[in-house]
């Protein structure tokens, strides 16, 4: 018993020792703080980038809109125009598709034409499914499809695709014709 009197001694005075404590502290809080950080910001480049994507999707959409009557080589240049809107996003990844639907029932369109910048266009006279109530049979509409395979800066292993669809009616006539060059 006599032995361990020296031993309770010594630990009673490192217990009420408080001189390194805050560095202990910040040893523990450090690595928590650090994480919470690179979280915030992984997950607010996403949500910047996810933006982007919408913003191109509606800006192709809408150029064509506003248009009476367009030639591929309008929609090129428009299509290689929207993707300055994914800066500073790497836009070489992206895929833009632009089409005119015409609708055939409630809920599906037929499309008249399309055209695609780093894809594929989409079949003229295929079906499209399109939201109930969208627009009224026998209108047409202007369909923007916009992907773009993202990347994080910190986690490049992973790649998601973020995909934005925007239907939207044409503004100078009932339809877009799509004419030759």
């Amino acid at each position: 018993m006599r032995a361990l009197r020296p031993l309770a001694a010594v630990w009673r005075r490192l217990w009420a020792d408080q001189t390194g404590s805050i560095v202990v502290e910040f040893a523990f809080a450090a690595p928590i703080m650090i994480s919470l950080y690179t979280m915030t910001y992984v997950l607010s480049d996403g949500f910047a980038a996810s933006r982007k994507v919408t913003v191109t999707a509606h800006v192709i959409t809408d150029l064509v809109s506003r248009n009476a009557s367009v030639t591929p080589s309008q929609l090129t240049t428009m299509m290689a125009a929207s993707t300055q809107v994914m800066l500073p996003y790497n836009a070489t990844g992206v895929t833009i598709r632009i089409s005119q639907l015409l609708v055939a029932t409630g809920n599906s369109a037929t499309v008249v034409w399309s055209q695609a910048q780093n894809g594929t266009a989409r079949t003229v006279g295929s079906s499209v499914a399109m939201p109930s109530a969208m627009a009224s049979v026998g209108t047409y509409v202007i369909y923007g499809e916009v992907t773009y395979p993202y990347t994080s800066a910190l986690y490049r292993s992973r790649t998601l695709n973020m995909t934005e669809t925007v239907l939207i009616s044409p503004r100078l006539s009932s339809s877009i014709p799509l004419n030759a060059n």
